[in-house]
């Protein structure tokens, strides 16, 4: 059954190709279409194609009983939107955010930057916690199928922890206008897409906050060496952990409020 299917399950159909000529699909690099009949469907045999079954399956289970809860885990998890419906859209929409149902920039910025903060919180040099954050979201990238929003947003963090790896943090904002320009000379047309331009504008956003972030750092790191309390260690380590991903969703939020609403003409007070 089709509703059962995950990324990476092959198809097996007769079908017809129509090219595409407009703005809308070359900026997702799409230049065919295709409609047809569905003869026979398999299983997909990848690693990846095994944990999506699971984490579908898994959504299935544990949100048993509400009708909206397991097509929206599964939109932001795996990247399978066939169980939204018009109805859920419009809600988000409404809300003002809508993009986040789509795995995106928004999606890996906070992953990856989240991902690294914690790691550097348990003690790993930043140099170390980028590398291990660039391997976790190019796995994450092929789980969720490498899909063009994604791969552009990968592309853009990718060139910001390289720059922290190699180069210093202050030229981690040439890099981000570097990788742009690499996407643009790909494809030109991802201009228009709005998932290029959430992707861009989010990680512009961490990066500008990062000095401040830097300072939380230091203050509660401070904080800590003078206390020989494990319990307010420990406290402290928390809080911390809570405001660093704070201001970055917060800078992100700030930095696309402007694409946000007037791409869907709403914007969420608490998104």
């Amino acid at each position: 059954k089709l509703e059962n299917l995950v990324a990476g399950d092959i198809l097996i159909a007769d079908v017809k190709y129509k090219f595409q000529n407009s703005e809308k699909y070359y900026s997702s690099d799409i230049a065919l279409t295709a409609n047809g009949e569905v003869l026979e469907t398999k299983n997909g045999e990848s690693v990846f194609c095994s944990v999506r079954r699971f984490v579908s399956a898994s959504a299935k289970k544990l949100y048993k009983g509400f009708d909206y809860a397991e097509p929206i885990s599964k939109a932001v998890t795996v990247g399978d939107k066939s169980g939204l419906d018009s109805y859920i859209y419009s809600v988000y929409n409404s809300g003002g955010v809508s993009h986040i149902l789509a795995i995106s920039g928004l999606h890996l910025t906070l992953i990856a930057f989240c991902f690294q903060k914690l790691l550097v919180l348990i003690s790993l040099s930043k140099k170390t916690a980028s590398v291990v954050s660039s391997i976790v979201i190019l796995g994450y990238a092929a789980f969720v199928g490498f899909t063009p929003s994604v791969t552009r947003a990968a592309i853009m963090i990718l060139a910001i922890m390289l720059s922290r790896i190699f180069i210093e943090r202050a030229d981690s904002i040439t890099m981000l206008f570097l990788a742009l320009a690499l996407l643009l000379v790909l494809n030109p047309y991802s201009i228009f897409s709005i998932s290029l331009q959430l992707s861009f504008i989010s990680c512009l956003a961490i990066l500008v906050s990062t000095p401040i972030m830097d300072k939380i750092d230091a203050f509660f790191e401070i904080k800590r060496d003078l206390t020989e309390n494990r319990i307010v260690k420990l406290l402290l380590s928390l809080a911390n952990a809570v405001i660093s991903p704070a201001i970055m969703s917060f800078s992100a939020t700030v930095f696309s409020f402007f694409i946000i609403l007037t791409t869907f003409d709403s914007v969420s007070y608490v998104s």
